[in-house]
Order: C-alpha cells, then structure tokens, then sequence
C-alpha cells in the first residue's frame, strides 16, 4: 500500500490500505496513511475521519510528537481543503507551536508548517499574515534545504503569486527571478 501511495496510485494503495486498517483497526499508521489516500482522491470527509482516528490512535497509545505532529499536520490540511479555515488555522498553529517546541523554529518541518499557514492566509485574503508566513517559510528553506529543493521552489512560487495578486507585480518578477536562478 505504501509502494502505491509514494508512486503515486492512490486508488490501490487506498484499497489496501482499507483492507490493512480493517485487519488492525487500532494501527494508527494505517489510519494516517488511510487518511491522506482518502485525502488525495478527494474524498475529504473520510480523510477527516481517518485522520482523526490515527489522532486518537496515537493520543491513547502515547506515542509522543514525532507521531502526533504529522497527523495533526495532515488533519489541517484535510480542514483547509475543506474550507474549514478557522479549524485548519488553530490546528496549523498547534502543530507550529510544537514544532518550534520539539524541532527548533527553523527546522524544515517547521519550515512547512509555516508554508502551509502563508497558503493558508493568502486563501483567506489575510494578506500581512500570509506575507510574514510566506517569507518566513523562505528564509527557513533557503537556511536549511540545498539550493533548488522543490520546498523551496514551492514557496518562492507561492510568494510570487501572492505579490502578484496583490498587484505588486515587480516584486513578484525579482522573486521569479530568483526561481529561475536556483
């Protein structure tokens, strides 16, 4: 199931991974990995479902941080996608919170986390949160990841489109500018 999910096949690696959590239904890394199937087919309500079922999965069994923060990060995005903006923004923020707790503020995953709170924000039309966030997210990437990793590619392009949809086109044209240099 996993094979399928990195590959890309998500309707297999769905199907085995339902067969996988009805077979060992308290396995919280089946409900997770179920969960973001579930979530890049589509189908966001079961992802909501699922996701929380690895949430308290990983809560009863006290399995700590580095178990709780990935769910916790893809039960946010599930929100978000669902438009549940207010619920993906306080989830994002408790995941943020903790990052910074466990990892270091300028870690990658923090770096992500934050990324996914300036998408957040620009969605919403929060435009002074979604720039702090975003450029944030940037300096985090371009401190810690090697030049032209796709995070880092991912949020200079997202920054760009967020210049470029609040009407400060030069800005985002020195931000493409420095897309196409990495």
């Amino acid at each position: 199931a996993q094979n399928c999910s990195f590959s890309g096949d998500h309707e297999t690696a769905l199907v085995n991974f339902r067969q996988a959590v009805a077979i060992r239904p308290g396995d919280a890394s089946f409900q997770f990995n179920l969960a973001a199937s579930c979530k890049f087919t589509g189908d966001l309500d079961a992802a909501e479902t699922f996701a929380t079922r690895a949430l308290d999965e990983v809560e009863s069994q006290e399995l700590g941080w580095s178990h709780r923060g990935p769910v916790l990060q893809n039960l946010a995005t599930i929100y978000r996608k669902q438009g549940l903006g207010d619920r993906a923004e306080d989830t994002y923020i408790q995941v943020l919170e903790a990052r910074e707790q466990h990892l270091g503020a300028s870690h990658p995953e923090t770096g992500r986390t934050v990324a996914s709170l300036a998408e957040l924000y620009i969605k919403q039309g929060k435009d002074k949160q979604a720039e702090a966030f975003a450029k944030r997210a940037i300096d985090i990437f371009e401190r810690r990841l090697p030049q032209g990793h796709p995070d880092t590619t991912r949020a200079l392009q997202q920054y760009a489109g967020f210049l470029r949809s609040t009407g400060r086109t030069d800005e985002a044209h020195e931000v493409e500018r420095r897309i196409q240099a990495e």
